[in-house]
């Protein structure tokens, strides 16, 4: 029997110059704070000589505290009150809970093969409170949270869904030898639904749990002289209900118009393989390899969203209710990149230890690259007009990260006598320049966008000291 128990608490404050100008016009700025306690208790044993099983229970409780603040400085409202700007507010009290059973066997039908199977299920609670104020000075509610039912004073609206799901795997695998292992197996889970906190109301649905199935395969080989290892493993995922940016219609103040929201966008195939090598040429020496090569797309048709495009009667449109200058029309994002998906990642070590009366040095150098990326994209509709068009093209290329590799090493020094290990390490040797991460959401709506700058060339030394024998 197993016991572990778990108790996490975070809390982060960030804040942003959404316009980029030395003057604060656009400033935001975010909280969360969060505290978890989570409880697993599992049986693990054997029946007979070919039989292994675990069992057992999760259950997981969480409380926190979610808030964005943003202020609006009112260019066209001169006769507003002083001061002539404003504050809106998204704060939510959340409550999330989770509880799942599990079980796993693994049956030896001969001493080379092996039959795995497992299965989970999961049930979860998602809860929030809506406190969301568009005037933090008069304390105003949101016009999307006042009068719905269940709406108690002052700007408090509550919300809750339940999601239950399986997760389940089956796999067999052959030991042909010594120095070969091989394996096939398939598997199922899912991502954990919950509700878009900073823009909710009755009229904004949950998103539901993001679910993938995949199958992978692969190869474990070893020399014979042990100082050469291998693996290969080959992959494909089936993924459904992705969670992703999308525009949804909300009816507010008797007024629909398109929001952006977390939303399950379609579906989409992720397929690659991996490989890794790791060698000891000479007494002493380590060298480390891997490759992971990616590639995904969205199944056709399946990653649609609603836009309210200018112009009356466009082709394959209808009319929009409460504006007739415009038109509703589907929208097939489906032939986007997936986001965050780079094709080539490539890691190359060296490790050399050398002994010494004391003890032992260690000198590793470490090279990784990653492959451009992009971090999000918007289909750019042919109804819709040529700038439009023009500036949303703009707004992809601004939120492709390029390619970058990095070098790093470390040296250290282990004594045997006391067990201390004295290191020194550098990163980013030779100062690449580089983006981490790029934001160009708001490129097409307040003509900025943000870049990340990775970390630059970083030293530093250090000691540790260890209790107990080597």
């Amino acid at each position: 029997m197993t016991s572990v128990s778990a108790y996490r608490y975070s809390m982060a404050i960030g804040r942003n110059e959404l316009d980029g100008t030395p003057v604060q016009i656009l400033a935001s700025e975010s909280y969360y704070k969060s505290s978890q306690y989570s409880q697993e208790l599992r049986f693990s044993g054997d029946i007979g000589d070919r039989l292994s099983y675990i069992f057992g229970g999760y259950y997981s409780t969480e409380k926190g505290v979610e808030s964005s603040l943003a202020q609006t400085f009112r260019f066209f409202a001169p006769a507003a009150p002083a001061p002539n700007f404003g504050f809106t507010q998204n704060l939510s009290d959340v409550k999330n809970r989770s509880a799942g059973i599990f079980g796993q066997a693994n049956y030896n039908i001969t001493d080379a093969l092996r039959l795995t199977g497992g299965l989970r299920w999961t049930w979860d609670k998602r809860s929030v409170v809506l406190h969301n104020i568009t005037n933090v000075f008069a304390n105003t509610c949101s016009a999307e949270i006042t009068g719905l039912p269940g709406f108690i004073a002052p700007c408090s609206y509550p919300r809750s869904a339940d999601f239950d799901y399986p997760a389940w795997t089956l796999g067999l695998d052959y030991r042909a030898s010594d120095d070969l292992f091989v394996y096939l197996k398939t598997s199922a889970a899912a991502k954990a639904g919950g509700f878009n906190i900073r823009n909710g109301s009755a009229s904004t649905p949950p998103f539901n749990p993001e679910k993938v199935k995949d199958v992978e395969g692969g190869l474990k080989m070893t020399s014979p002289d042990g100082r050469l290892r291998a693996n290969v493993a080959l992959f494909y995922s089936w993924q459904s209900g992705v969670q992703r940016n999308a525009a949804a219609l909300v009816n507010v103040g008797g007024v629909t118009t398109t929001t952006q929201f977390l939303l399950n966008a379609g579906k989409q195939d992720v397929y690659g393989a991996e490989f890794e090598v790791s060698a000891v040429p000479w007494e002493g020496m380590l060298v480390n390899a891997n490759l992971s090569l990616l590639n995904g797309e969205y199944v056709d048709g399946s990653f649609t969203e609603v836009r309210d495009l200018p112009g009356a009667g466009l082709p394959g449109c209808t009319a929009v209710p409460t504006n007739p200058a415009l038109s509703r029309c589907i929208v097939d994002r489906s032939g986007e990149t997936v986001p965050q998906l780079p094709k080539v990642q490539l890691n190359f070590g060296l490790t050399q230890k050398v002994p010494v009366s004391f003890g032992e040095f260690t000198l590793h150098g470490n090279y990784a690259y990653i492959s451009k990326q992009a971090f999000d994209t918007q289909t750019a509709d042919p109804r819709q007009s040529a700038a439009t068009q023009a500036i949303l093209r703009e707004q992809n290329d601004l939120g492709v990260v390029p390619a970058y590799g990095l070098f790093d090493g470390r040296l250290s020094l282990q004594l045997d006598e006391p067990n201390i290990e004295l290191f020194t390490f550098a990163k980013n040797i030779g100062g690449k320049k580089y983006v981490a991460r790029r934001f160009n959401s708001l490129y097409s709506s307040l003509g900025v966008a943000f870049q990340y700058i990775g970390s630059p060339f970083t030293w530093g030394a250090g000691v540790t000291f260890r209790f107990g024998p080597r």
